[in-house]
């Protein structure tokens, strides 16, 4: 007999005890790099105040905290910080290659040649490369990289300075999320002891739509507070990128307020494709239809929700 182990909900009191050892530590992170400090000084006393809480949180009668529990999570943040170092360590090596090869510098400086003039055919270039070059490396080295040839192509062909550089820094932060490195998935896998493949292909389906908001931004620069037209147009264009992103997260994830049926998935992908398509081609009337079809199914989707629970509760 198959025994399924039931996890119990947390409460808001638990949530509220827990969750200064997660913010706190951030906010050190955060703050010491705002003020310039080396990493190793950030790493040093994040890992202090972290230590620290940990200590106190001890003292609650909820946590059953002994030496022994202790000594077996820093033999098993041991393993993993090894692990993770290994894997980046080959990566750095793959990086390496790029930077001495100069690759880095020539990838991008096709872009002009190979999109013959098409600026969304150079914005997938820049794109793919800012992920290729942002793989072991750096956030801030990745975007150094491709700036150096998208950035002046993109100009080239009509997309404003900030947008060029919000374009290319954007993407290149994808690169950590992004198999096949994905540092930050990997990361996540080690803590969380998971398969690495399902986690990076998983934090690809979660955050999908990060992949069209570099793109936003150069067709729809209301995102940056750059509107082309007056304040209708201009909410019309912000309510059907929020809805698109809504519907598309619905979509991937197969769930709204209630796991979504066979019927319901694929509007909600149409609703999506029509805002974007309004959005792209900066036509009000094509968004609006997108929010008026978002409107509809969420509508049967919360009258299914309904009947639903009355159903329940008359079973019950």
């Amino acid at each position: 007999m198959k025994i399924v182990s039931v996890m119990k909900p947390v409460g808001g009191r638990q949530l509220l005890l827990d969750a200064p050892i997660f913010l706190v530590p951030l906010g050190v992170l955060v703050f010491l790099l705002a003020k310039g400090f080396s990493l190793p000084f950030v790493s040093f006393w994040t890992m202090m105040t972290l230590i620290a809480l940990g200590l106190l949180s001890g003292f609650r009668k909820d946590i059953d905290l002994n030496f022994r529990r202790i000594l077996e999570g820093i033999v098993n943040g041991t393993i993993v910080a090894s692990e993770t170092a290994i894997v980046c360590a080959m990566i750095g090596v793959v990086a390496t290659c790029i930077k001495v090869s100069g690759l880095g510098i020539k990838l991008p400086n096709i872009i002009a040649d190979v999109s013959h003039g098409y600026l969304i055919i150079a914005l997938l270039i820049a794109m793919v490369s800012s992920v290729l070059l942002g793989m072991g490396v750096p956030t801030p080295v990745a975007y150094i990289l491709v700036a150096i040839g998208a950035v002046p192509a993109l100009k080239e062909m009509g997309v404003s300075t900030l947008q060029a550089h919000l374009f290319c820094f954007i993407c290149a932060v994808f690169s950590h999320i992004t198999p096949p490195v994905a540092i930050g998935a990997l990361v996540a896998a080690q803590i969380a002891n998971a398969d690495y493949w399902k986690t990076a292909w998983e934090s690809v389906k979660a955050a999908f739509a990060k992949y069209l908001l570099p793109f936003l931004i150069v067709y729809a620069p209301v995102i940056i507070l750059r509107p082309k037209g007056g304040i209708i147009s201009s909410a019309i264009i912000i309510i059907a990128l929020i809805l698109a992103i809504l519907s598309l997260q619905m979509f991937l994830s197969s769930y709204g307020l209630i796991p979504l049926t066979r019927f319901e998935r694929p509007f909600f992908i149409i609703t999506t494709l029509v805002c974007l398509t309004g959005i792209f081609a900066d036509v009000q009337t094509i968004a609006s239809a997108g929010i008026v079809i978002f409107g509809i199914i969420v509508s049967l989707h919360m009258i299914r929700k309904t009947q639903l629970k009355v159903s329940m509760n008359a079973e019950n």
